[in-house]
């Protein structure tokens, strides 16, 4: 008799805690009326106990007063805790290695990789569903419904950023990012497909490319004033590029002191993207478009107040826009040179912007 009353103690002691501790992370609300009811119902259980125990009877008592007194301290102190903290979410904040341990790639459940916008080794968790949730657990059906337009989008963005390449390094490292935000928003002007089958036309918003910001560090609006015109010749072959009265020290900035500036003009033609429903998967309406990207740059235009004039013509060897589902983008890079090396301007990555100026479609 005297077990099973021990027994029937600590079941119905470690379910009602359970139950308590499940209530605070489910609901984050407990009181202590009810704590306390807790400790009442598990002492009252205990006195069959401490009957046939009675010579122990004076140490048992306090001992399981001390205990439950804990236990309330313990859930109250959460209970506060919960409550301020309610709101409060708190990032996931990953490591960065400093010590002399080298390696990249997968280590258990952690992973290590270069962070190339900051040049230092991180390691992170690894997290994430699986493959298995992924595809069949309900809380992901709307991920799977869009994972097709996410695929096409960074395909269309990527061939983008490729056909860019001539001044890529006035790119930010991350602006892959940039340009599949204005992929969403290209994705989201065709009324006629279903999500998950969109087209990615370029011509339902040209402006959306026109926005894109390359280098969010340094913005190309606060790099160059907008005095620049681009125009695309009636033939559909030579982008033009022109800045009348230009004046370095009135017209430009950095954000460091510069000795010389030099700019770029890139046209390139690029692609519309559309579900090919026999293999499942977004290609581009006209491949190979990336290849036939034209880059020019100007001379150097040292530091000073007097005015120049700018002016950069660039032609595709075949008129642009002959085929449906194609667009035209005209960008300008502008590079700064902060030193001179035998009185030569010195080129160093990243010291520039550049942004899309021109977007033609038919």
């Amino acid at each position: 008799m005297t077990y099973l009353s021990f027994v029937h103690f600590s079941y119905k002691f470690q379910t009602s805690f359970v139950r308590v501790s499940f209530s605070l992370e489910r609901d984050w609300y407990v009181t202590t009326t009810g704590l306390v009811r807790n400790w009442y119902e598990t002492t009252l259980l205990f006195i069959p106990v401490m009957g046939q125990l009675s010579h122990l009877g004076p140490y048992l008592f306090p001992l399981i007063t001390f205990y439950n007194v804990i236990k309330i301290l313990d859930l109250a102190f959460v209970m506060l805790y919960l409550r301020s903290n309610r709101y409060k979410q708190k990032p996931h904040i990953m490591s960065v290695i400093k010590g002399p341990f080298d390696f990249t790639g997968s280590f258990g459940n952690l992973r290590v990789y270069d962070d190339p916008a900051t040049g230092k080794r991180i390691i992170a968790e690894k997290g994430g569903p699986t493959a298995e949730q992924f595809w069949n657990h309900p809380n992901y059906a709307m991920a799977r419904e869009n994972i097709k337009e996410f695929a096409g989008r960074s395909t269309w963005a990527s061939l983008l950023k490729k056909s860019l390449s001539d001044i890529g390094h006035l790119m930010y490292v991350r602006c892959f990012n940039q340009i599949m935000s204005a992929g969403y928003h290209i994705l989201q002007q065709d009324d006629i497909g279903k999500v998950g089958s969109r087209n990615i036309a370029v011509s339902n918003d040209p402006a959306a490319l026109l926005e894109l910001d390359f280098n969010k560090r340094c913005q190309f609006k606060t790099v160059l004033r907008n005095i620049y015109k681009t125009s695309l010749s009636p033939d559909k072959t030579t982008v033009t590029l022109s800045i009348p009265n230009f004046v370095t020290s009135r017209d430009t900035q950095w954000i460091t002191k510069f000795v010389a500036v030099r700019f770029y003009l890139v046209i390139a033609q690029i692609s519309d993207m559309a579900l090919n429903t026999v293999i499942n998967a977004y290609e581009p309406v006209v491949r190979d478009l990336e290849v036939l990207s034209k880059c020019k740059h100007s001379d150097w235009f040292m530091r000073n107040s007097q005015p120049a004039e700018v002016n950069l013509e660039v032609s595709f060897d075949q008129p642009a826009l002959t085929l449906p589902g194609t667009a035209v983008i005209a960008a300008i890079g502008v590079e700064f040179s902060t030193e001179l090396i035998f009185g030569e301007p010195c080129v160093k990555s990243r010291n520039g912007s550049m942004a899309i100026v021109g977007c033609y479609t038919e």
